[in-house]
């Protein structure tokens, strides 16, 4: 039974299947799977393998911007600020998607700085794009509620927003997921102790004992901090997607209202167009007594053909 128990948490090829980018079949869905000695991050686009003492970065070739602040959390994680370090001693190769990286203290281990590296940089760049869309949704909702004539164009491009908001909010909300799911397991909080495990492995031998299990808050806080930034960026998402729907629903009532006012006004003319329609009927039906009682004033007998 041990020895399936370490079996069944063992690093298998479908994990890694999982992350890599070139897989047609890789998980597009923000996970966090936490195996012996190696925690296995994805965050799309953002792809990661953490062990002990490396972190292999699995990024895509042509995101440069990606791997720059990678390498700057990294970078600010391993190497404090009374300690200025370039960034160019910490390498993460993009052609071969690693990096590896001088060892730490004992009292921050390498795997918790570079899991909060990775979740640094992937909170960073969800609040970035957030940051990105919510100008765009201001000025275009601000068109909407001040034009009095709405061009198609803004409506496409409200359309198009509102399309990347909801998106974006995927995303997060899948992030925030991700992060609960961890949370809620305290073996994989435990696990990802990688040094420890790799110092004492006889302690992680299934099944772990209680005391063990509740060792692990370090990890617990370093998870419920990213999650609280990644359901705040994910609150500010909803907001933006609340206004929208708010400037379209406005955007109906003036619709409607307009439409109540051609329906008003195609009423008016049809009313005015029955009493003409009328009046005329009257007019000429007066018009043929009219004639009807000339005719017999001028020629009472017609028979005799005698005039008056």
């Amino acid at each position: 039974d041990l020895h399936k128990r370490k079996a069944h948490n063992a690093l298998h090829p479908r994990d890694l299947r999982a992350v890599d980018a070139t897989n047609p079949h890789a998980c597009k869905n923000p996970s966090v799977v936490v195996r012996q000695h190696v925690i296995v991050c994805n965050f799309p686009p953002l792809r990661c393998v953490v062990v002990w003492d490396r972190l292999l970065a699995l990024l895509p070739a042509d995101d440069h911007e990606l791997a720059d602040e990678l390498q700057r959390q990294l970078a600010d994680q391993l190497y404090p600020p009374e300690k200025p370090v370039s960034t160019d001693e910490v390498n993460i190769e993009e052609n071969e998607s690693s990096s590896s990286l001088p060892e730490l203290d004992e009292e921050a281990p390498f795997e918790l700085r570079a899991l909060e590296a990775v979740l640094r940089t992937c909170t960073l760049r969800l609040d970035a794009a957030c940051e990105e869309v919510e100008p765009v949704a201001e000025e275009t909702m601000r068109e909407l509620q001040t034009a009095r004539q709405v061009a198609l164009a803004s409506l496409e491009r409200l359309r198009h927003v509102k399309n990347a908001v909801s998106h974006l909010e995927a995303r997060t909300r899948d992030t925030a997921e991700a992060l609960e799911a961890i949370l809620d397991e305290d073996e994989d909080m435990c696990m990802m102790r990688l040094s420890l495990l790799r110092e004492r492995p006889r302690l992680f031998d299934p099944p772990i004992s209680p005391e063990l299990l509740t060792q692990h808050e370090d990890v617990e806080l370093l998870l419920e901090s990213y999650l609280q930034d990644a359901e705040a960026v994910q609150t500010r998402l909803e907001l933006i997607r609340l206004r929208i729907d708010n400037a379209e629903d406005l955007f109906g009532m003036k619709l409607d209202l307009a439409r109540n006012r051609l329906i008003t006004a195609d009423t008016i003319f049809t009313l005015l167009g029955m009493v003409v329609g009328a009046g005329a009927m009257v007019g000429t039906f007066l018009g043929g007594l009219y004639a009807i009682a000339s005719r017999r004033q001028w020629n009472p007998n017609p028979m005799l053909g005698g005039h008056r």
